[in-house]
């Protein structure tokens, strides 16, 4: 793209859109662009008359223009501040950004994020200083000085585009965006490019934060880019088809939002770009910059009549004819084509015009059909006409106080007038704005007021409606809500607060005692008040709102009550008993300011669950006959609280002893002891004594709650003795013995142990010399050479087969037993197994044919899989095997159903070092 050279730089040209009034459709012609922008508040800051949430500026000259469109977050603090700051902060940043030394759109992302964030210092100063515009009243501005420290917010959409020249001579379009703004870049024949990036309302700058989330951005060299856009959500149902409305219908379209109760505001510019094909050159890629055209005079129609003329130059060669091109928006979207006759200079539409704005431009056909390019774009206006007196209504009884008036005619402005006479001699205009709307203030004075409204639109005011008059008689404030008491730590000092009331300039808080029957009203200008050492007493309290035209109704009771100081003194304690009658005497020593005592009685000295008994008396007679030990404690107490607890005491009654205790020996060299419940919850302790012989001492071998245990018969015992008693927390009964047990004491010789054999499978064959008297033996198997860990075997012959479960060492002994009685071990003896051992198959019933049936075996610890072999004859011959793998830990395998016959089935196991262990016995499976 080439680029104009000029001979000096335009001025620059800032345009800052105001917040507080709304600014119909506008248009303005730029260096290589034109602009359209709007700005329309809702209908309730309209009802306000407050500053809009939007903000929308934008800077131009012959180089750049830069644009703007922020939306204050409404749930943050006045949202409005956020918004102007952070607009007029980024339309001097993108301004002055030497955006050709950027380097793309990443690095312009991180550009503008670090500046967003240097801004955020700034903008924290302006809103810890901003002042709520007075306008702003009650809960609102209550809630809102709630906000201040959370700070203000806003979204934006802001755009620079350079001009080709000697620094960018392709020119550049750079757009940034936070939150769902809506921003739009068209091609030259208006299509939408796609600029990508993420439109999300939680990405926000904040006064206190910086920025909340992500900054979008997006470059692209000028050349192709014929418009950009952009607006705020007051206009989002619209979508980008607005961008086709002529300037009128979008005029209607805002104003008619505007009116909703659920308006949003509304920020619009819409840039229009000069490209070589929107000038009209005949060739776009290679326009001519020193090519003739006309030059179209300014329209002169001050009063937007409906007929006007067009007047151009020619200064070019020859004599030509001209086509005009009208339409209803800049962007030309409908345009339309006017011949005219060769030679004429001037043109007037041939009927009246309807409202509206109409832009027009010329351009020239010499007599060589040389098109030349168009001359500048004019702007004209057909004024609206002067609209009919609006219908003001009455005020509706009940509620706040709302003037409406009538909605007729277009593009309309409405001004409402108030005064204290009829005459309106003396007159204040309390609205100007589009709404239809506006209610009396909260702060009006009592009083009689006359009101008029007046409409207005470009082609002049109407008439004044009819007066309405309107008492105002101030209501007294709502009735206030007093909150619970708020107690401090110090005795007699409380707080009390209620919620803010509106229109209320003042409190009367009522404070009445209880027992001296007096009241006192207090005068309040704020909503909390404090109360420091009160006396000991109840005091009720009330309060109501009051302004200078009467007071609210009381509001609800709170009751606040100034206890005693608890006692001081520790109480002496004196406890008698229990006597031959159980009963138990507790009395104590008085104690100074205590209005009852507080009793403890706890089975535990931490009083843990401790049963609370409160006296007015100093003494306690109970009845104990339970066996255990109790504790007790005794402090004094009253309103204010309670006082030091006294020393504890204590008493204990034993439980009696268990009636029997009974010692036999049985099986496998153990002895098992049975003995006689007591009452309650005891525990139980068994004690031991072997030999009866002088210094032999008694050893606790049980401690629990059952009647009955087993234990080992000690080593070389002749006899055994044992006692029992029952044990409650602290106390416990006298002993009951048992009988002495005699143990036998005929020694059995140590077998001797053969060395080991091994079969084919991997078990191990054991065999031991018989031992005279023995009635059986016990075989110790272990993997460890000094037998800690023991798997036994009784076994009534003197041979037995060992399976070995796993590879590894074993090691084994055995011992002659007669009854109970074991005898001394044998010798040691110890095999290795380098293999996993084979496993076992579990049997099968017969199945029936064409049933799947299941094989499973015992599993071998260390393996990691089994190898199945199916075969039709007991051989296992290779050429009829069918072979499964299954991976531990399964031990099972599903079959599908086989035809009738017989079926043989073998499994071996396979470890990690890929050590196979024998195949198992063969499992016959019949299928009938």
């Amino acid at each position: 793209m080439t680029f104009f050279g000029r001979s000096e730089t335009v001025p620059i040209r800032t345009q800052q859109v105001p917040q507080a009034i709304e600014t119909p459709v506008t248009f303005v012609s730029a260096p290589e662009a034109y602009v359209r922008f709007a700005y329309s508040r809702s209908s309730d800051s309209m009802a306000n008359q407050i500053e809009g949430q939007d903000y929308l500026c934008f800077r131009h000259n012959d180089q750049r223009l830069a644009f703007a469109v922020c939306d204050g977050v409404g749930s943050s603090f006045c949202g409005n501040l956020a918004a102007r700051i952070l607009g007029d902060g980024l339309l001097d940043w993108l301004w002055s950004l030497d955006i050709a030394y950027v380097g793309g759109q990443a690095a312009l992302m991180e550009a503008a994020g670090s500046f967003l964030n240097k801004l955020q210092k700034q903008a924290q100063h302006e809103v810890e200083a901003y002042e709520i515009p007075e306008e702003i009243t009650g809960l609102v501005r209550q809630a809102l000085e709630a906000q201040r420290a959370y700070g203000s917010e806003a979204i934006f959409a802001a755009a620079r585009i350079d001009h080709p020249g000697p620094t960018i001579p392709d020119g550049l379009v750079s757009i940034l965006w936070m939150g769902d703004t809506q921003v739009y870049a068209l091609d030259e024949e208006g299509q939408q490019i796609d600029i990508g990036g993420k439109w999300e309302n939680a990405n926000r700058w904040s006064t206190v934060h910086g920025t909340r989330g992500q900054v979008g951005a997006w470059m692209h060299e000028l050349k192709g880019v014929g418009r950009v856009a952009a607006f705020t959500d007051g206009l989002s149902a619209h979508g980008a088809k607005l961008l086709d409305y002529a300037d009128s219908l979008l005029d209607r379209e805002i104003s008619a939002g505007a009116r909703l109760p659920t308006s949003d505001d509304v920020a619009l510019i819409d840039v229009v770009l000069r490209t070589p094909r929107y000038e009209g050159h005949p060739d776009p890629a290679l326009p001519d910059p020193n090519a003739e055209r006309p030059s179209l005079e300014q329209i002169w129609n001050p009063t937007g009549a409906d007929s006007y003329e067009l007047r151009w130059n020619w200064t070019g060669h020859g004599k030509a004819r001209f086509m005009i091109q009208e339409a209803s928006n800049p962007a030309l979207s409908d345009s339309r084509v006017i011949e005219v006759p060769a030679g004429d200079l001037s043109w007037r539409p041939a009927g009246s015009q309807e409202p509206g704005h109409y832009y027009y431009r010329v351009r020239a056909v010499n007599r060589r059909g040389i098109v030349t390019p168009w001359s500048e774009l004019r702007q004209t206006r057909v004024a609206y006409p002067v609209p009919a007196a609006p219908s003001l209504e009455p005020v509706a009884p009940g509620g706040t106080p709302t003037l409406n008036w009538s909605d007729e005619g277009d593009s309309l402005e409405y001004t409402l007038e108030q005064a204290a006479s009829p005459d309106f001699e003396e007159k204040q205009a309390v609205y100007s704005g589009r709404g239809t709307t506006w209610a009396l203030p909260r702060s009006q004075s009592p009083g009689t007021y006359y009101y008029r409204v007046q409409a207005t639109s470009d082609g002049g005011s109407s008439p004044w409606s009819e007066v309405q008059k309107v008492e105002v008689t101030v209501p007294v404030p709502p009735t206030p809500l007093l909150s619970a008491v708020a107690f401090e730590h110090r005795r007699g000092s409380y707080e009390l607060r209620w919620q803010p009331v509106p229109g209320a300039k003042r409190y009367e808080l009522e404070e009445s005692e209880r027992e001296r029957d007096t009241t006192e009203i207090i005068q309040l200008e704020e909503t909390r008040y404090q109360v420091e050492d009160q006396e000991t007493g109840e005091y009720v309290y009330r309060v109501r709102a009051c302004h200078d035209f009467g007071c609210s109704e009381w509001s609800n009771e709170q009751l606040a009550i100034v206890a005693p100081p608890p006692p001081d003194d520790t109480p002496t304690l004196a406890i008698a008993g229990p006597d031959d009658d159980h009963v138990v005497r507790l009395t104590w020593t008085e104690v100074p300011r205590a209005a009852e005592y507080r009793v403890e009685i706890s089975e535990d000295e931490e009083f843990h669950h401790a049963r609370i008994q409160n006296l007015a008396e100093r003494e306690l007679t109970l009845i104990r006959q339970e066996p255990g030990q109790l504790f007790f404690r005794v402090c004094g107490s009253n309103s204010g609280g309670r006082g030091p607890w006294s020393s504890a005491g204590r008493i204990a009654i034993e439980p009696d002893k268990p009636a029997w205790l009974e010692a036999k020996l049985i099986a496998d060299q153990r002895v098992a002891l049975t003995w006689g419940a007591v009452g309650g919850r005891a525990t139980y302790v068994v004690e031991m004594r072997v030999g009866s012989g002088r210094g032999a001492s008694y050893d606790e071998v049980y401690r629990g709650v059952d009647m009955q245990h087993e234990l080992p018969l000690p080593p070389k015992a002749d006899t055994l003795d044992f006692r029992v008693r029952a044990e409650l927390p602290g106390v416990g009964s006298e002993w009951q013995e048992s009988a002495p047990l005699t143990v036998v004491t005929d020694a059995l010789d140590a077998p001797r142990l053969a060395p080991p054999e091994s079969d084919p499978t991997g078990a191990a064959r054991l065999q031991w010399n018989a031992v005279e008297g023995a009635t059986h033996y016990l075989l110790e198997a272990s993997r460890e050479r000094g037998f800690g860990e023991l798997v036994t075997s009784k076994v009534e012959g003197t041979r037995i087969t060992f399976h070995p479960p796993a590879k590894g060492r074993y090691w084994f002994r055995v011992r002659a037993c007669l009854g109970v009685q074991q005898g001394p071990p044998s010798n040691s003896v110890a095999i290795m197994v380098r293999r996993p051992s084979a496993p076992r198959l579990w049997p099968l019933d017969p199945v029936r044919a064409d049933t799947m049936y299941e094989i499973a075996w015992a599993g071998v610890p260390g393996s990691v899989y089994y190898e199945l072999q199916e075969s039709p004859t007991p051989e296992f011959k290779p050429e009829g095997v069918r072979a499964t793998r299954i991976f531990h830990p399964s031990q099972k395998v599903a079959l599908a159903g086989r035809s009738a016959g017989r079926y043989y089935y073998r499994v071996k196991a396979v470890d990690e070092q890929d050590e196979a262990s024998m195949w198992s016995e063969t499992l016959v499976v019949e299928v009938r």
